[in-house]
């Protein structure tokens, strides 16, 4: 006979079981409303949903507008448009100094490389010796120092000046200011942040740049793109504050029908908070599962495997680290890291880390992989971490999402666990070419 407990948790499985099928009943009629509205009008395609952008994705697109000698023609148009957006957050007391003015000489320049070895998304000279340094955080977290060390990198860059003029452009995704500002209030007020939407409307925000950009564009095809570029940032994020959001349905005919069924009762309600409350475990336990499958592609035999790092994989840092048998075993030689920056392993990367004592052998490694980031084999060098990294392929870099969670179902833990491996093991061949 069951006690009340196995009761109380079989009452709420037959209730889940029920709301489900109810729903399924309310998203099919939905769909097919949903697919002639497609056929017709289209209003979910998206041109950034074909090719799920990320932060370079991104940042290659700003990078391609800001350049005065780019495709899209308009010659120094969207660049003149971004500084006088950059200049609505900046502090009165450098707002004079930053740059304005003839632009047409002006170069764009992609991952580019420091002195310290840090690559910043994108770096804009403009006016001779003045640099300003674009860093794209839509949704990663910073690296140690990495503001302040941008701003000292470009100041080098800027030449010897007595004032050398370089600048940081924080592009933020949440509107929130980065953490790595530098601690003198003059260089603080070089490292303006502009936040992907406004507050308001027509508050200074990448979003504000982008319609500008479309307002004063000469080009339809361009036109265009801006427009799929507008909708993007619109779809993906929130205004900074409450007050600024709009209270617009989604054009999904699905998402709005699922809405009203939720709303439709009480009991539809509940189920549904309870079901939002558990996703983050669903996540943790396919998580769990992958990082097991991957362990079991490196027989014990042939490899080391650190398994300490990737018990809690909801923490703010989670990998998980393996080391070849051949190598040595001290701490201070590399390891194979795949790993994530980010809770529900959104951002998922593999990479080399090496420690700062590491043995002249490492360091002989380090020198030789280092100059080949951003090549062909598209690895970033960074100060923290692993000492080179790359994110995995778009396929399989998010773990968090409805696409890489379904392909959990359908093509199995062992598949999935199989191409991260060849990822991984793609490393170790590197790696032994140079030992």
């Amino acid at each position: 006979m069951k006690n009340h407990a196995e009761q109380d948790v079989s009452t709420h499985l037959t209730g889940l079981r029920a709301f489900f099928e109810r729903l399924k009943i309310e998203t099919d009629m939905a769909q097919r409303a949903q697919a002639e509205l497609d056929r017709c009008a289209a209003t979910r395609f998206s041109l950034f949903s074909l090719f799920s952008p990320w932060e370079t994705h991104l940042s290659r697109v700003f990078g391609s507008l800001l350049d005065p000698g780019g495709t899209h023609g308009q010659g120094d148009v969207f660049l003149r448009l971004f500084l006088d957006e950059v200049r609505g957050v900046l502090d009165d007391k450098v707002y004079g100094r930053f740059p304005a003015g003839n632009l047409h000489d002006s170069r764009v320049y992609l991952e580019h490389l420091l002195d310290a070895g840090r690559r910043i998304d994108i770096a804009l000279r403009v006016r001779g010796a003045t640099w300003i340094g674009i860093e794209n955080k839509p949704w990663a977290e910073e690296q140690c120092d990495q503001i302040s060390d941008y701003l000292k990198g470009l100041r080098t860059k800027a030449g010897p000046e007595a004032e050398p003029d370089a600048w940081i452009v924080y592009l933020s995704g949440d509107g929130k200011l980065p953490e790595t500002l530098p601690t003198s209030p003059e260089d603080r007020m070089r490292c303006p942040t502009l936040p992907y939407r406004g507050a308001e409307r027509g508050s200074p925000s990448l979003e504000n740049w982008v319609e500008k950009c479309r307002t004063e564009c000469k080009a339809e095809r361009v036109r265009w793109f801006l427009t799929e570029l507008i909708e993007y940032i619109r779809k993906e994020f929130e205004p900074p504050s409450p007050q600024g959001r709009e209270t617009i349905m989604t054009d999904d005919i699905i998402v709005n029908e699922t809405a009203n069924f939720v709303k439709s009762s009480k009991a539809n309600l509940k189920l549904a908070l309870q079901v939002e409350k558990t996703m983050p475990y669903v996540r943790k336990h396919f998580v769990k599962d992958a990082l097991r499958a991957v362990e079991e592609c490196f027989p014990k035999t042939e490899w080391t495997i650190d398994r300490s790092a990737t018990q809690d994989v909801m923490a703010k840092w989670a990998c998980l680290v393996i080391r070849r048998q051949t190598w040595k075993t001290n701490p201070h030689d590399p390891a194979i890291w795949l790993c994530t920056d980010q809770p529900c392993w959104k951002d998922v990367w593999v990479g080399l880390y090496f420690d700062e004592q590491s043995s002249q052998d490492v360091q002989h490694i380090k020198k030789k992989v280092e100059p080949l980031t951003g090549s062909g084999f598209d690895f970033h060098a960074s100060k923290d971490g692993p000492g080179v990294w790359k994110y995995l392929h778009e396929d399989l870099r998010d773990w968090s999402s409805e696409r890489f969670l379904t392909r959990f179902l359908e093509d199995g833990t062992d598949q999935i666990a199989s191409e991260i491996s060849l990822e991984l093991k793609e490393i170790h061949k590197f790696v032994e070419s140079l030992y």
